[in-house]
């Protein structure tokens, strides 16, 4: 049972389930990926919203004798993930973005409103847009390699999940489960991606 939360949103009083108290009530320290919230939150129009992405920290409260009294658990503000991956430019069509192991989007695209009106998206990117070329149903190219741990690029070109040719490099980042992705469109691209 929750004893003290600063959650001004209120929150869940039993989180014996969670996988972040799980976790550390066995005594590991513990990141989840990206996830839906089970709570309420505030979204970026300024209205509680069920199901926004977030994301935990949790780690266990040990007596001094090394056994587990509590945990503590952090939930994590997505938006500074947002902040930072789209704060990275690539010119005017380049982009940089997170993708969990299933293929989603786990930041927001900077095409959100393009991909609003194409209605491939309902709310946002995050959690919602799955990376597949709309031409095969497939994940892209970049996508595919990235979350299989390949990390590297393609200069040649490939399709992205609107169907345009880019160019791409990506790497997983293993202890996260989340890879990063930076394309940009191929006729922009000449100088602007290179090997990391």
């Amino acid at each position: 049972m929750v004893t003290i939360s600063t959650l001004e949103e209120g929150g869940i009083p039993d989180i014996s389930g969670m996988d972040y108290f799980r976790q550390a009530v066995q005594g590991n320290t513990f990141v989840s990926g990206v996830i839906p919230s089970e709570i309420p939150l505030l979204n970026e129009v300024g209205e509680m919203e069920l199901g926004m992405p977030t994301m935990f920290v949790s780690a266990p409260l040990k007596d001094r004798d090394g056994a587990v009294i509590g945990v503590i658990a952090l939930r994590i503000d997505v938006d500074t993930l947002n902040g930072l991956m789209l704060s990275l430019r690539l010119g005017k069509t380049g982009e940089t973005y997170l993708v969990n192991k299933d293929g989603y989007m786990i930041t927001e695209s900077r095409l959100s409103a393009h991909l609003k009106d194409k209605r491939l998206v309902k709310k946002r990117s995050a959690l919602e847009l799955k990376l597949v070329n709309p031409e095969t149903g497939e994940m892209t190219d970049g996508v595919k390699q990235c979350i299989t741990a390949n990390n590297g690029f393609n200069a040649k070109g490939y399709k992205d999940y609107r169907g345009r040719l880019v160019l791409g490099v990506w790497r997983w980042l293993p202890e996260l489960n989340w890879g990063v992705i930076a394309e940009i469109d191929r006729d922009k691209g000449k100088g602007h991606l290179c090997k990391s």
